[in-house]
């Protein structure tokens, strides 16, 4: 090795002083962390004994994020009370209420599916995304279903959180508690919210003949005795893209369910539902 040659570099702590120790073969070592290295007699360039770094792991790619949007049904025709969900509930629009606890949930995306241009103006003004119902799906007699369908065949998610807005006292709570029934975590196709109810008797709605349901008059039960059920809210439902395409309803497969209290889980389909729902939440 002669000056004119480039010095080479400690592979360990990257020094360029070296002590030369003998001829036969020119041995180096650094002078900085005192590594040993070599080359062979017939060369004239040193090379250095590189000890063999440990290969770098590949970073697992992580699995993409499941989307998880909300769906709001709010049409404009309300035969029950005129323009509902758009109707002042202390201060606030209903449709108001569903798409504040969405936007403050684990939800990706708030929308609202809506064939009324004031309901869409409203809800934007909200932060909610606004998809345009057709009309033939907006009818009295249209089913919740085909607005779900037309909103899947419109938008890419993976989990919908199908929430309706005449249950104004939903919490994002609700809505996160359901999602991880139903996330890839979780073991559920399906969710929806419930309340539960103590069995009380109930009887046929006829005038002219009530009779009894599920139990006998001559052998009345006590409740104590009776099992208590779960009463389905409508408050919200999530479920699956493949589930809701497979099935073309809001819920299927394996369901679970979260309960929400009484005092949370009135809806508003008429005048005196809209003055009670004021009164508890004053």
């Amino acid at each position: 090795m002669s000056l004119s040659d480039p010095v080479p570099v400690c592979p360990v702590c990257d020094g360029t002083n070296w002590d030369f120790k003998g001829k036969q073969p020119p041995f180096l070592k650094c002078s900085s962390c005192s590594k040993p290295s070599h080359s062979s007699p017939e060369s004239e360039t040193v090379e250095l004994q590189l000890e063999e770094k440990p290969k770098r792991k590949k970073r697992k790619r992580k699995a993409s994020k499941t989307k998880v949007c909300s769906l709001i049904l709010a049409r404009g025709g309300s035969k029950g009370i005129l323009g509902k969900n758009i109707v002042n509930l202390n201060g606030k629009e209903l449709v108001g209420y569903s798409i504040e606890a969405s936007l403050a949930s684990d939800v990706d995306e708030t929308w609202v599916s809506t064939d009324n241009e004031l309901i869409s103006k409203i809800s934007k003004a909200y932060g909610a995304k606004v998809i345009d119902r057709p009309t033939e799906l907006a009818e009295d007699t249209s089913k919740s279903e085909e607005a779900l369908l037309h909103f899947a065949d419109n938008i890419d998610f993976d989990v919908l959180v199908f929430i309706q807005p005449t249950s104004p006292m939903i919490l994002p709570e609700d809505i996160n508690k359901a999602l991880k029934l139903v996330s890839p975590q979780g073991k559920y196709d399906s969710a929806f919210t419930v309340t539960k109810e103590h069995w009380v008797p109930r009887w046929t709605a006829s005038t002219d003949n009530v009779k009894p349901i599920e139990w006998n008059v001559a052998d009345r039960p006590r409740r104590q005795d009776r099992d208590s059920t779960y009463v389905e809210n409508g408050m919200l439902y999530v479920t699956t893209s493949k589930q809701l395409k497979d099935s073309k309803i809001r819920y299927g497969g394996a369901i679970g369910v979260v309960e929400v209290p009484v005092r949370r889980s009135f809806q508003i389909d008429s005048v005196e539902d809209l003055e009670l729902i004021k009164r508890i939440m004053e």
